[in-house]
């Protein structure tokens, strides 16, 4: 049986937000970083802000970031509740 880890923490926020800071592309960060494209992108949409910074893209917010990550974690695995509807929420 293998001891190696199936996911990879995400602990490269800040070196994700310096990096997006910079102007660099998400392939450029997740090489950089050593994460897949769409986990860049994941973590980036958990920061964004609705204010854009110097390169013209929004703004990276790294305490909003780990906010909406402690959120889903607290969250996982709950049920929503039925909607008014009776579809799941």
């Amino acid at each position: 049986m293998s001891t190696e880890l199936k996911y990879k923490v995400m602990d490269d926020e800040v070196e994700i937000a310096r990096l997006y800071k910079d102007g660099r592309k998400v392939g450029d960060i997740a090489d950089a970083v050593g994460l897949h494209e769409p986990s860049v992108y994941r973590e980036l949409n958990r920061g964004i802000t609705d204010k854009l910074d110097a390169n013209g893209r929004f703004e990276y917010d790294i305490d909003k970031a780990r906010m909406d990550a402690a959120r889903a974690r607290a969250n996982k695995g709950k049920f929503k509740g039925v909607g008014v509807d009776g579809r799941c929420k």
